[in-house]
């Protein structure tokens, strides 16, 4: 079985992330504007993530205030570790947003680490557009895109093994599967939604419970980067694997004999899980918060969440831009699951257990 490198348990603990990034820094110097001297430091999800962003809301935002933007890529643990260490030292904070999952914005939120948006919002008008999904974390951003936990196959490998398609998460577990199923580490943003998948119950002992059935899967990865996933089921080690749909649905378009599937939870008729969403704050301490306030509205507006989704597959959260973007693209209609028939995970339950979840899962799993 392939393994990731492990990283320290606090570290992981502290924000599980969307892996496969990268971590370069990269700086793109904006068009003239009354606020061309002035930079915003953007911590976000590296590679087509970021392209995807500069596409949309970052040039709207370089067109409206002329400030340049530094992106500060890496995986959300990184970026926001480098957040804790500044605040212990009473320093500036070493970006000025950061973009979050629903586990790592929890958590830096229960630190005291992200700005109230009444601290902010009124800097720019509309800052949140039409988004009308209530903030997870009361105070604080909401999403402005969705993702669910998907299951991705390889049709060819199927047909030719006599496997039937996926319809359920026990489906991970079919004999004939065994060494080529993938599953996202615990440092991943998909990892607890994996691990609820398998066991359909987020109480600490069902999180128990899903990791030990996950220990017993013979897996050929335990991927820490969506990435490496990819690379794997194109050439053709990996036939099933637990991602996210927006991950799933680029594989489907890069033309891999790929098709995405929700399968039922373990134990329930309900698909997915809606594990989460993509959120965008300012950083507690921030000397940035309008220009923040304005690369946020850029973010959250519905053309941007368009154009978005469809250089990425990530859902808007806007349900005007989801419209838009079906209206746009009719062949999105099967990628829209039905948001009232997917699980949703009880995210009160499971971050205050994170460290023991963390711990548990590397013992059993990820060793």
């Amino acid at each position: 079985m392939k393994r990731p490198f492990r990283v320290a348990t606090a570290v992981v603990a502290a924000a599980l992330v969307f892996a496969g990034c990268g971590s370069d820094d990269e700086t793109t110097a904006a068009s003239g504007g009354q606020q061309e001297d002035r930079v915003l430091r953007v911590g976000m999800y590296g590679g087509s993530w970021t392209e995807a962003v500069k596409e949309t809301a970052a040039k709207a935002f370089t067109e409206a205030t002329g400030a340049r933007v530094e992106y500060v890529e890496g995986n959300p643990s990184d970026l926001a570790a480098k957040v804790y260490a500044s605040a212990a030292q009473g320093s500036d904070p070493p970006i000025d947003l950061i973009e979050t999952d629903t586990q790592t914005q929890s958590q830096l939120a229960e630190r005291g680490a992200l700005m109230p948006t009444s601290e902010y919002a009124d800097k720019a008008e509309d800052t949140f557009g039409s988004v009308e999904t209530p903030p997870v974390n009361d105070g604080y951003a909401p999403p402005h895109c969705d993702w669910y936990i998907a299951m991705v196959y390889n049709t060819e490998k199927f047909e030719k093994a006599n496997l039937p398609v996926p319809t359920s998460w026990d489906d991970l577990f079919d004999p004939k599967l065994a060494g080529h199923v993938a599953i996202p580490d615990i440092a991943t943003a998909m990892g607890v939604p994996t691990i609820f998948g398998v066991s359909g119950d987020e109480s600490p002992a069902g999180m128990t419970k899903g990791i030990e059935r996950l220990a017993k899967l013979d897996a050929y990865s335990v991927y820490s980067s969506s990435s490496d996933m990819s690379s794997d089921f194109a050439n053709g080690n990996v036939w099933a694997a637990s991602a996210t749909d927006g991950r799933a649905w680029q594989l489907v378009d890069d033309g891999q004999p790929a098709k995405v599937v929700y399968p039922t939870i373990a134990g329930s008729d309900k698909i997915g899980p809606l594990a989460g969403n993509c959120y965008l704050d300012v950083v507690k301490g921030s000397k940035n918060a309008d220009l923040g306030a304005e690369f946020i509205k850029a973010t959250y507006a519905d053309r941007a969440q368009v154009d978005f989704a469809k250089l990425t597959a990530y859902l808007p959260s806007s349900p005007t831009a989801l419209k838009t973007l079906v209206e746009e693209n009719p062949d999105w209609t099967e990628r829209v699951p039905d948001r009232a028939e997917a699980a949703e995970m009880d995210w009160s339950q499971i971050v205050p257990n994170l460290d023991k979840i963390v711990d548990q899962f590397n013992r059993a799993v990820g060793r």
